[in-house]
């Protein structure tokens, strides 16, 4: 059984993006002279994704400022559900597209208030008893209604075939074996890195030791403590800035003992901020000091 009722009228309104729009009587007869049969759903509320229909829209047409729908195959659920006064209202869900509106579905509104005021209530409807045995009525968060550009369709997922399998298997392959080589370049890499830092702290140390930097005695505490390119820049610093403790005299090979090491308590700003950036403490750093000048004298 079919049955008549506007859903729509010319004036302005606000959709569900807070937007304002504005219907006018042409779009009224666009949207009447472009609707396809059967094309539009009555659904609860207005869904985002797949929901059952509770009926379809047949026709439309404009009356003055209204647009009438006919609506038919209404499910026997719904018709229970607006005879008890849950449904009442119906608000439109249009798209836009290159010729003007097109209207998607017909949301059946319950305790959520329509943005278009006004329209007749489908409690009005002198409703049959339904002849379809569908799917019983469900709870669903009800919305304001849709007005803006027409969704894009969901793509249709790819149907697992032989053809489909075997292309993922040699992608998945290749993708293995890209990995793989990825892997082996990374470590090879990572133990370049390694060896160059190792030999750039050797030829530190070598250059320190050479100068009277540091005693030789000592090579084996600066190595363990660069252990990357941070603390190997500060203990460059700290060579660079510590006074040479003997000079070497080619004529006896004797060295010239250094100037006496400041106590911890008489070191100066530079010499704390070395200490720190070596990582060792004002103590461990004249105690180091300390031990080049036993070790040259």
């Amino acid at each position: 059984m079919n049955y008549d009722i506007d859903i729509l009228r010319s004036g302005s309104f606000t959709d569900q993006a807070n937007k304002a729009i504005t219907i006018t009587g042409e779009d009224l007869d666009q949207l009447a002279r472009d609707y396809v049969p059967d094309s539009a759903p009555l659904v609860l509320g207005h869904p985002t994704t797949e929901a059952p229909a509770y009926g379809w829209i047949t026709a439309l047409r404009r009356d003055g400022d209204r647009l009438i729908a006919t609506l038919s195959h209404l499910a026997q659920p719904l018709i229970d559900a607006i005879k008890q006064h849950q449904y009442k209202h119906v608000s439109v869900g249009m798209g836009k597209t290159d010729t003007g509106y097109l209207l998607r579905h017909l949301g059946i509104l319950g305790a959520h208030p329509p943005a278009v005021k006004g329209l007749t209530p489908l409690t009005s409807l002198n409703l049959a008893e339904g002849s379809e045995d569908q799917t019983n009525a469900q709870s669903v968060v009800l919305n304001t209604p849709v007005v803006g550009d027409a969704p894009k369709p969901e793509p249709e997922p790819a149907q697992a075939t032989p053809e489909l399998a075997e292309r993922l298997r040699v992608l998945q392959q290749a993708y293995d074996a890209l990995k793989q080589q990825y892997d082996a370049l990374a470590a090879k890499t990572a133990e370049r890195n390694l060896a160059e830092h190792h030999a750039g702290v050797k030829i530190a140390i070598d250059g320190a030791i050479a100068q009277g930097k540091i005693p030789p005695a000592s090579r084996a505490y600066y190595e363990a403590n660069c252990k990357d390119k941070t603390a190997l820049d500060a203990f460059v610093a700290f060579a660079e800035a510590a006074p040479a403790h003997a000079v070497m005299h080619p004529s006896n090979g004797m060295g010239t003992p250094a100037q006496t090491a400041p106590q911890p308590s008489e070191l100066s700003d530079e010499e704390k901020k070395i200490a720190l950036q070596c990582g060792i403490s004002t103590d461990e750093y004249f105690s180091a000091r300390t031990e080049m000048k036993g070790a040259i004298q």
